[in-house]
């Protein structure tokens, strides 16, 4: 029987999908079906980041002229002595954006008409809204994917490309038509609008030498539309307008280095005498530098009980089933900001990191560092990896081994991965120990001190995390 979904009628001049393989191929949507709003949010956003290539300004004008030229292209608005007018009140727009009705219903109840100008800042006020309307839009479209977040509890969004492939055809497209003379539509006329007033030629040529031919090109084509010269010059005109000019230039800023962005973890076991599966961590965290930002800054604003249960959460982070005894906050002042470490110091009692197996004891000391990043997938990476910031790990763990227990297997702890150019340590992690009769010390140290991982060394920027998750999965072994 075939299902009752293949049995609809198409919409908008579809074709009929009578074999349920061909579903698979029309949930990737082509770019031929995207609105202009959507062309213009693809070619925009990040290829990798959950975030957008242009400046805020730019986006929320930009995405306001969008919305004009997709009703433009659909013969719905026209601009009559240079005044927006309404052409025609189609019954459904577009059922999966019924925002389409109320921007109409919005310029239609307007005293009078007004330019593109008063129609692009009135939208422009609500560049949040009409974002996350065509980006939900898009996700349904299966091109990309919106991740739910929270930071102290509150809720933000981020959108990814699910696949860049439909990004990179519109952007190819549009090359085509630029460079190449290739014949171009109402569409393509109107998208490369938005390119012009938005500044993103160096999205569609990378190449610098090129972009002048870019540039070039793009004002003779939109002289070809009337509409969409106007609300490009339009978009450009207001973008300026809230530019305040001055003498600028432009420096490097060096980044911070590895050693003032830190998180270090100091941890003493003691194992109860009666009973070693049930162990007590004296514990001090600090952080410093980056890591510290988002807690030492903005801390002291949070009530009594939110702010309690972010610390008990960040002691937590090794184990949820950790009994907290007793916890102390340093440094919680935003004026300790890059002077003084964010420091908690806290005593738990657990049962989660040593199992008894016969008459031996499993003792997960990896665990102790926390959950660590793991890249054990075999892709090779295509691009360069870019990290935030440099940064350090430092993990210092004393063990009080029972009395009459050795430990058979503490050559484990030995893990050492480096990568050096000319003598200078890019990363590196090394896990070492000392014993001095029943204690033992383990020493953790882990630092990034570049920015920008090429692909050709990714394979030992691997190395060096994977190290740090092989040693979260170390467990010693105790033997009477």
């Amino acid at each position: 029987m075939q299902a009752d979904f293949l049995k609809k009628k198409p919409r908008n001049n579809l074709l009929t999908i009578t074999n349920p393989f061909c579903l698979l191929i029309k949930t990737r949507t082509p770019t031929m079906e995207l609105n202009t709003i959507e062309k213009f949010l693809l070619i925009a956003h990040h290829p990798e980041k959950g975030r957008f290539k242009i400046p805020p300004i730019h986006f929320k004008y930009g995405i306001a002229g969008a919305i004009l030229l997709e009703l433009s292209l659909r013969k719905i608005i026209s601009l009559k002595e240079a005044r927006v007018v309404i052409e025609q009140q189609p019954v459904t727009i577009d059922p999966d954006y019924p925002i389409f009705e109320e921007i109409i219903q919005s310029i239609q109840l307007g005293h009078r008409l007004h330019k593109p100008r008063f129609w692009i800042q009135k939208f422009g006020r609500r560049p949040r809204k009409f974002k996350w309307i065509f980006l939900d839009g898009l996700a349904k479209k299966r091109l990309i994917r919106i991740k739910e977040l929270k930071f102290l509890w509150i809720p933000y969004r981020r959108s990814y490309l699910i696949d860049t492939s439909s990004r990179q055809k519109l952007i190819y497209n549009l090359r085509e038509v630029l460079i190449y003379k290739k014949p171009k539509t109402e569409a393509d006329i109107a998208i490369l609008g938005l390119v012009e007033s938005c500044k993103m030629h160096s999205i569609i040529e990378p190449d610098r030498s090129k972009r002048k031919i870019v540039r070039q090109e793009l004002k003779q084509i939109l002289k070809e539309s009337p509409i969409s010269e106007i609300l490009a010059a339009t978009i450009k005109q207001i973008q300026m307008g809230e530019f305040k000019t001055g003498v600028g230039k432009i420096k490097f800023i060096e980044p911070v280095s590895h050693t003032e962005t830190y998180s270090k973890i100091f941890t003493k076991v003691t194992f109860d005498k009666d009973d070693l599966t049930k162990t007590t961590l004296d514990m001090v965290l600090e952080t410093g530098g980056y890591y510290s930002m988002n807690y030492q800054t903005i801390i002291h604003l949070l009530k009594e009980q939110d702010k309690e249960d972010l610390i008990n959460e960040q002691i937590k982070f090794i184990s949820q089933e950790m009994t907290i005894v007793s916890k102390k906050l340093e440094n919680d002042n935003p004026k300790s900001f890059g002077y003084e470490p964010y420091k908690i110091t806290a005593q738990v009692t657990s049962e989660d990191f040593v199992e008894k197996a016969g008459d031996k004891y499993l003792f997960k000391v990896g665990e102790l560092i926390g959950p660590q990043q793991e890249m054990y997938q075999d892709n090779d990476r295509k691009l360069v990896l870019e990290n935030d910031f440099k940064r350090s790990y430092h993990r210092e763990l004393t063990v009080l081994i029972p009395d009459g227990y050795t430990i058979t297997n503490l050559e484990k702890i030995n893990i050492q991965n480096v990568y050096k150019e000319d003598g200078e340590i890019f990363f590196e992690f090394h896990s070492h120990y000392k014993i001095d009769g029943n204690t033992l010390t383990i020493i953790c140290d882990e630092y990034y001190t570049v920015l920008e991982i090429p692909t050709t060394i990714f394979e030992e920027y691997r190395k060096v995390i994977n190290s740090a998750a092989d040693f979260n999965k170390l467990t010693l072994v105790l033997e009477m």
